[in-house]
């Protein structure tokens, strides 16, 4: 069985899909979660199997396994049903539905007449162009419908999830209408106020036309509009330089990253209409002091104020509470934002806290000792970043702490490692992942022992580790040239700065540059990347200071986001014309790029 959960970037996206859409980890790759009438959605991301329980249609076989990306947007679309209170009795989730004519997922109404038919597919491109099938009537979906012609909706839809945010997009027909009207609608299904089994058809393709423009001629004339990366009244990206900013009405969200590392803006005031703020949106903005959240903001992403030290924070939301300076959800069952220029040494999570978001104390080093409660559930990535923890006192049974190294219940993931004066670890046998960021800034780690059953490592666990060495007595992994192999994917997942002196060799092969896997290696003046390498992956060599000299070959495909940012000493670099490059490959460098 070919999986995308084999790929060890799919698997970690997807252990950070399940904690967003709160599953349960039961124990180590086993995630579960509860809906009412006692039904259980199970996943094992180990061996890659789902059970949604058997369909009530008994016609229809159910899958069993996550294959693809499609899957993780069916899994989001039924959680979405039975969150909304859509009964499981009534829904089919209907296995290689494609290549039957089928659509993926079928409700029933209570009277048991086929009322929505919904037809799922990975985000971008390939929605795109059903998309534009669906609104010429040409879809293969038509051909479902001419056989099922009492099925009153048919769906197109799509999801995924960035900056701790889920997205989705959606159009559907009322067939009822459809030979009159001929309306496809993009709201009416899924949203909060929408009740199950009473689809309210509306925001139709005209609508949504007119509103665009309507945005767009309103943007166009306002003050420093060229500063600015606008779509769908979404900020995805600021370019200019002011200290402070009003924001226009017409916004309505801020995007992943938009103010990320903006060094002039000291205060911005957000306009009411603005539903979302993107994880990381004002990532590392360090002089900015004045932010309120609009009492219109319903959805946070990933700890959007995560390294502002100098941040005051305003609450206008419902949604949202504001105590101290750390901002929780309305429940205070999710914990988003530990202020990095709070001052209090001691801080007790409070016991209604259940789930702690993606680097919700980031960059805060006055705090020194934490409490976990008991009603902890799950704690994701990159938890105490950049803080100088000395204690962790944990309550909750879903982890333990030993030797300053706070792990699950039963040892087989690594979450953090706090105790920043640790010299040496020797990782316990039961460990078998190593979680994102999560050796993060241990500088004075000379040694550490990888585990015999270790399988799984994810993104830059070791980023300024830069006196570590890595001993490995794992066979997933191997040691070539003092460089940590991912095996099976021909991948580097680290190496170390005491593995290079000025240069270093690169096996020929390996294929992918793994996520910030040479990053402050401060030892590293010249790289050549051999031929065998099509990938390379984000950040992979950021803040390699004194690296001048790069040789990057024909079989490079594509170069991510941040990979030589901060190299303040390469001026320049030939890259080949077909290579796809990201944004921000050289932000804060002065590099000069040739494409030959």
């Amino acid at each position: 069985m070919n999986s995308i959960l084999l790929n060890e970037k799919w698997y970690w996206k997807t252990i950070g899909v399940l904690f967003r859409y709160r599953f349960i980890e039961k124990e180590s790759g086993l995630f579960f979660k509860d809906y009412t009438e006692n039904f259980r959605t199970t996943i094992n991301i180990e061996n890659c199997s789902i059970d949604y329980r058997k369909n009530s249609f008994t016609q229809y076989k159910i899958p069993t396994h996550i294959i693809n990306h499609k899957d993780i947007v069916i899994l989001y679309c039924i959680d979405r049903l039975l969150t909304k209170g859509y009964k499981r009795d009534d829904i089919a989730i209907i296995s290689n539905a494609k290549y039957q004519g089928l659509p993926d997922i079928i409700i029933k109404d209570r009277s048991g007449t086929p009322y929505l038919a919904i037809f799922c597919y990975k985000w971008g491109k390939k929605y795109k162009k059903v998309l534009m099938d669906f609104r010429k009537k040409k879809s293969e979906i038509f051909k479902y419908y001419r056989n099922h012609k009492k099925t009153q909706y048919l769906c197109i839809f799509s999801s995924y999830l960035d900056g701790g945010l889920p997205y989705i997009t959606y159009a559907f027909y009322d067939m009822k209408k459809y030979e009159i009207e001929r309306p496809l609608y993009h709201l009416g299904i899924f949203e909060k106020e929408i009740n199950p089994y009473k689809i309210i058809p509306h925001y139709t393709e005209k609508d949504k036309n007119m509103e665009i423009q309507r945005i767009n001629k309103d943007l166009s004339v306002f003050p420093d509009i060229v500063d600015y990366v606008i779509k769908n009244g979404e900020i995805v990206e600021y370019k200019g330089k002011n200290q402070v900013i009003i924001l226009p009405n017409q916004i309505k969200s801020i995007g992943i990253g938009a103010f990320w590392d903006n060094n002039f803006l000291k205060s911005i005031k957000l306009n009411e209409g603005i539903t979302r703020i993107g994880g990381d949106a004002f990532y590392k903005c360090e002089i900015l002091e004045n932010v309120n959240i609009p009492s219109t903001v319903y959805e946070i992403g990933n700890n959007p104020f995560a390294g502002c030290s100098n941040l005051f924070l305003e609450n206008d939301s419902n949604y949202f509470v504001l105590e101290d300076g750390v901002l929780y959800n309305k429940k205070k069952t999710k914990i988003l934002h530990y202020p990095t220029n709070r001052k209090s040494k001691f801080f007790e999570i409070p016991n209604t806290v259940q789930y702690i978001n993606k680097h919700a104390f980031y960059n805060n080093k006055f705090l020194k000792t934490l409490i976990i409660p008991e009603s902890v559930k799950w704690i994701e990535n990159n938890l105490l970043s950049g803080c100088r923890i000395e204690k962790i006192i944990n309550k909750s049974p879903h982890f333990c702490v030993n030797k300053g190294v706070l792990y699950n219940k039963d040892k087989s993931q690594v979450f953090s490692v706090f105790n920043h004066k640790l010299k040496e670890l020797i990782l316990p046998n039961s460990v078998k992942k190593i979680g994102k960021n999560s050796f993060f800034g241990c500088s004075s780690l000379k040694s550490l022992y990888l585990s015999k059953h270790l399988i799984h490592i994810g993104y830059n666990p070791f980023v300024g580790c830069s006196n570590l060495k890595i001993i490995n007595e794992s066979s997933k992994f191997i040691m070539k040239n003092g460089i940590l192999i991912d095996k099976k994917q021909n991948l580097i997942k680290y190496c170390p700065n005491t593995s290079i002196h000025e240069s270093i060799e690169i096996p020929s092969f390996i294929n992918i540059i793994g996520r910030n896997s040479f990053s402050f290696c401060y030892n590293l003046k010249k790289i050549k990347i051999p031929e065998s390498v099509n990938l390379i992956e984000r950040g992979a060599f950021a803040n390699c200071e004194n690296l001048e000299k790069v040789e990057i070959p024909n079989s490079v495909e594509k170069i991510e986001k941040w990979v030589f940012s901060h190299c303040q000493n390469l001026r320049e670099i030939r890259i080949p014309k077909h290579t796809e490059l990201a944004e921000y490959i050289f932000l804060e460098s002065p590099t000069q790029v040739f494409r030959y």
